[in-house]
């Protein structure tokens, strides 16, 4: 029986961990368990920095490292069979230093000598949308990963219904919208039992976004008097280098989705109605030494002018996707409680909810319905946290089960048995 219970959310952006205690394990005892709560992927106290992005370095002799030098790998998360070779060994590499910065930043409650002795069960999620068979082969993966250190994955749970244990009501109606780096997936629970149908959620994920302002920059006309775009006299530029054996590993595409994402996640992390971009080639092209190359490209995207926070121009082709797919669960709800029902709960989770038009957006199409939003300030534990407040409700459930059965009065119920045979 172990002691502790942890729930790791792998989101394509960001990865969060959270931690509580198992009751089975602690009942009856007069040791207290440590409280629950974030875990430090990062070596910090504050949530906010605690957990890590989804994204690893490979240099040229195939080294992984979560910081350092060398290209940068990232939409890393996805389905196992649509992965090539190269993406599989750097998720592989990715879950296992994640683990690892687990057990050593958390050594304070959680242990873990790699042999297959630990105080603590590891429970993961997986989008909902995916089917049985890819939620499978995402667990063998995972598992194989795990495999240096004896551990396997205890329970794999849909996102959206993690999301749901965080702020759980089984006596009203609740929707949960979880809205990350590639997938936004939704459950809707009715009075504790879930109603909505996995094929709700889909692929529209906040990535999307920094796609969008990528191939902007990317497309982008030269400036007046000029022939090449900064883009194109980038690419020129570093031309010849890509070719040199030793550069060869270089991804540029990933690199600058990277520094896309961050500007983006720097844009409404700070409240700004645009998204900026000012970076320098040393940051495109990881550890390479370009001193004879000093060209700097910078830019800001058109000021935003609507409501919503977004670029015109850019991503307000995305925006009107997600508008248009809120409406679409509003009316997936409406068809699905029973006649008379009203929903009563909307909680947000993933990191792309912390960009202030969704929940402008979410508050528009439902303002006709009493409906409370639930908002988290740390949006992107509420998964982390479910999963594992999750496997906390499934411990007690089977733990109430082995007290029922033995309770059970099975001389009694032997002896009537054999009167009557």
């Amino acid at each position: 029986m172990k002691a502790y219970l942890v729930g790791i959310d792998f989101g394509n952006g960001e990865t969060a961990a959270y931690c509580t205690p198992n009751p089975r394990y602690w009942q009856g005892r007069a040791e207290k368990p440590k409280a629950e709560g974030p875990l430090k992927i990062r070596r910090d106290d504050d949530p906010g920095v605690m957990k890590q992005r989804t994204v690893i370095h490979v240099d040229g002799n195939g080294n992984y490292s979560l910081y350092g030098s060398g290209m940068v790998m990232l939409g890393l998360k996805g389905r196992i069979n649509s992965m090539d070779n190269s993406t599989k060994e750097a998720y592989r590499a990715f879950i296992q230093a994640i683990y690892e910065r687990i057990v050593d930043n958390n050594s304070s409650h959680l242990q873990d000598d790699f042999h297959g002795h630990s105080n603590f069960e590891l429970c993961i999620a997986s989008p909902t949308r995916w089917t049985k068979e890819e939620k499978e082969m995402y667990i063998a993966f995972f598992n194989e990963a795990l495999a240096p250190y004896n551990r396997q994955v205890l329970w794999v749970i849909n996102e959206s219904d993690a999301a749901y244990f965080t702020h759980r009501d089984d006596s009203n109606n609740v929707l949960v919208i979880d809205y990350g780096s590639s997938t936004i997936d939704y459950t809707l629970m009715s009075h504790g039992e879930k109603v909505s149908k996995d094929s709700w959620s889909n692929e529209l994920g906040a990535k999307n976004i920094e796609r969008a302002m990528k191939d902007a920059y990317a497309f982008a006309p030269p400036k007046a008097g000029q022939t090449m775009s900064e883009y194109q006299q980038m690419r020129a530029q570093l031309q010849a280098l890509l070719q040199d054996e030793q550069y060869a590993f270089v991804d540029i595409e990933q690199t600058l989705e990277l520094i896309f994402r961050e500007e983006k996640e720097r844009a409404y992390a700070a409240q700004r109605n645009r998204y900026s971009v000012n970076s320098s080639f040393g940051e495109i092209t990881g550890d390479l030494q370009l001193e004879d190359i000093d060209v700097k490209h910078s830019g800001y995207f058109r000021n935003c002018q609507d409501k919503y926070g977004a670029q015109q121009g850019v991503c307000e082709d995305y925006i009107e996707l997600v508008k248009n797919d809120f409406r679409r669960q509003k009316r997936n709800v409406y068809e699905t409680l029973p006649a008379g029902e009203q929903l009563s709960k909307i909680i947000l989770s993933g990191g792309a909810c912390n960009m202030e038009w969704v929940g402008e957006i979410v508050r528009e199409i439902f303002s006709d319905v009493n409906t409370n939003i639930f908002e988290d300030d740390h949006k992107e534990y509420v998964v982390a946290k479910g999963i594992a407040r999750y496997a906390q409700a499934q411990m007690k459930a089977l733990g109430d089960l082995e007290d029922g059965i033995n309770n059970i009065p099975y001389e009694e119920i032997y002896k009537d048995s054999d009167s009557k045979a």
